[in-house]
């Protein structure tokens, strides 16, 4: 295991960014503890006492990806008490995400189960359990708009986020390959005009 005294929070923050960065560019199996170390200017002997392995690290960095993502979208929520108007915060927090040129580089969760779900159980189980983290937490903000907005609505609020969660995957792809994170956007509004239609809005 890494020796967990003496060490530095802001060392193993720049191993993680440098991580995130380099596997969103060029893919897990890409990148190398050689390349992170370079990118987060630190030794190779200095990464061991932070991570056991690319693998670890690799862990390490989806997770704390999945709940930056997350803490992101509660803060765009606020204290707003409305459903209705939650959800459609929530909506704008994506698309100001997408408006990011940051955007056209991806998305570590769907990176990793295109790339390493057939070949890494471990990370496999991992990305299984931030999309179903995600869908939960969106299902839950979708059926409470629904109760409020649309309770005699035949649509199922956990099918719906899975339908948005596929949208933005599939629109992040394709940012991408085009390297322009436009489509990313557009197809947020899309989405948002399909579900007013659900609802009735």
């Amino acid at each position: 295991m890494p020796r967990t005294a003496s060490l530095n929070p802001k060392t193993r923050e720049k191993l993680l960014d440098a991580a995130t960065s380099l596997m969103l560019s060029q893919g897990y199996n890409g990148t190398s503890v050689d390349a992170i170390c370079a990118e987060a200017g630190v030794t190779k002997g200095s990464f061991f006492h932070y991570f056991e392995s690319k693998d670890e690290l690799g862990r390490a960095a989806l997770q704390r990806f999945c709940e930056k993502m997350g803490r992101k979208f509660e803060v765009a929520i606020g204290l707003e008490k409305d459903p209705w108007k939650r959800v459609l915060k929530y909506l704008d927090a994506v698309e100001d995400v997408a408006n990011d040129p940051e955007a056209s580089r991806g998305c570590l969760l769907g990176e990793f189960s295109a790339e390493l779900c057939d070949c890494n159980g471990p990370m496999r189980s991992m990305c299984c359990g931030g999309f179903q983290a995600w869908s939960e937490k969106l299902g839950a903000e979708l059926a409470a708009a629904k109760k409020a907005v649309a309770p005699r609505a035949s649509w199922d609020p956990h099918e719906v986020a899975e339908h948005f969660i596929a949208v933005l995957e599939g629109s992040l792809m394709l940012a991408k390959v085009r390297k322009n994170a436009d489509v990313v956007a557009r197809n947020v509004r899309h989405f948002r005009t399909y579900l007013k239609g659900l609802c009735g809005k």
